[in-house]
């Protein structure tokens, strides 16, 4: 009996993610260009997609198995609040800025490990989050107090 309870709950937990996959493939990011500016004046350009509504916010870079180095992708939020981020589904390691409304990085998270449930947090209310491959942070000497340009 307990065997067939767990067959169940497996091939019910299948089914949803099934679902949910096919609900959510069709999701078409914009794409833009995002400039991060650094203190010494440096510019970094990347094509970016964005994610500003729930549902692109919700899916961002899951299933991704691999990403050009001088892509990414933005979320941008809809109000400045402490945000959440966790890298279920994401195939690949990645850097993530936590910027705030003015446009200025406030922290950084480098490689965030792949498929994690553990949770990433911003120090200070944001509203844009930018996601880069992992490593790019170190490699381009990114940090707080740089600045981010985008054209929406």
């Amino acid at each position: 009996m307990k065997f067939i309870i767990i067959v169940l709950v497996l091939a019910s937990l299948l089914l949803a993610f099934k679902i949910y996959e096919q609900k959510n493939p069709n999701i078409k990011f914009d794409n833009s260009m995002l400039k991060i500016i650094k203190q010494n004046g440096e510019v970094i350009e990347l094509n970016i997609k964005v994610a500003d509504s729930p549902a692109e916010r919700e899916r961002g870079l899951m299933f991704v198995k691999q990403m050009p180095e001088d892509e990414g992708m933005l979320f941008i939020f809809d109000s400045e609040e402490m945000r959440r981020m966790w890298m279920k589904n994401t195939l690949i390691p990645l850097d993530m800025l936590f910027v705030g409304g003015n446009k200025e990085i406030l922290n950084v998270k480098e490689n965030a490990t792949p498929e994690s449930l553990d949770i990433v947090f911003s120090v200070a209310p944001t509203k844009y989050v930018v996601e880069l491959n992992g490593g790019f942070i170190a490699k381009h000497k990114i940090k707080i107090g740089d600045k981010i340009e985008f054209m929406q």
